[in-house]
């Protein structure tokens, strides 16, 4: 068995490769393989954010991981979290994060990283405005990092949990921790759903897990219902 990665883009230049199987996860909604791509290959399409059981699954799971994000910033002495999120990208963030705030009383605190004229600003006034932590959902960490290492010694030592990549610890301040899936694990776990697939029979149940800066994270992970 020879496995690879590739975009979308990649898909249009197969050319009539002779994969047996391609395995698609569309991230975003927009997202869609050609219709040629459909007729010329047999696909195994795993259901992200349709409204199918493995998308609603997702979003649980992703759910009880974004509460379990800010509970541990709770456990770690932060009383008021901020959310910093990038666009349409975390909106389905900043729904639990708000609902999260109104649970226990908390003021919310937003910061649209997507927005390049004025996020600097708002972080700024977050950290000033009482905020001594901060969840980040797929925001641009380097430049986290640099607002955040620019504060004042308090600044420097709010804790962080930022959901995907971080940049190299000399470049974020101390309390910045990384929140990933364990894609090892979940390389291996749809290898075994394709390998499924191709034998006929029903692919196993895929639970991602999480990694905090490189250990298992206590959230329950995300089950993904193959169908």
């Amino acid at each position: 068995m020879v496995a690879c990665t590739m975009t979308l883009t990649d898909l249009h230049k197969l050319d009539g490769l002779p994969f047996d199987l391609i395995v698609f996860a569309g991230l975003d909604s927009s997202d869609s393989l050609p219709e040629q791509i459909r007729s010329d290959y047999r696909v195994f399409e795993i259901d992200l954010v349709g409204e199918g059981r493995i998308a609603h699954s997702l979003r649980d799971q992703f759910a009880g991981a974004c509460r379990a994000a800010l509970d541990h910033l709770v456990e770690s002495g932060v009383r008021r979290p901020g959310l910093v999120f990038a666009g349409d990208t975390g909106a389905a963030a900043r729904l639990l994060y708000e609902s999260w705030c109104a649970e226990r009383g908390v003021m919310a605190s937003l910061t649209d990283a997507a927005d390049p004229t004025g996020r600097s600003e708002a972080l700024i006034a977050a950290a000033g405005d009482g905020v001594d932590g901060f969840f980040s959902v797929l925001a641009d960490g380097r430049w986290l990092g640099e607002v955040l290492a620019t504060q004042d010694a308090t600044a420097k030592a709010r804790p962080v949990i930022a959901l995907g990549p971080v940049p190299d610890r000399g470049a974020v301040p101390v309390g910045f921790a990384s929140l990933v899936p364990d894609g090892q694990n979940l390389g291996e776990q749809l290898a075994d759903a394709a390998i499924a697939v191709l034998r006929g029979s029903r692919p196993p149940d895929i639970s991602l897990e999480f990694l905090l800066d490189g250990a298992p994270f206590p959230a329950a992970g995300l089950n993904i219902l193959a169908e």
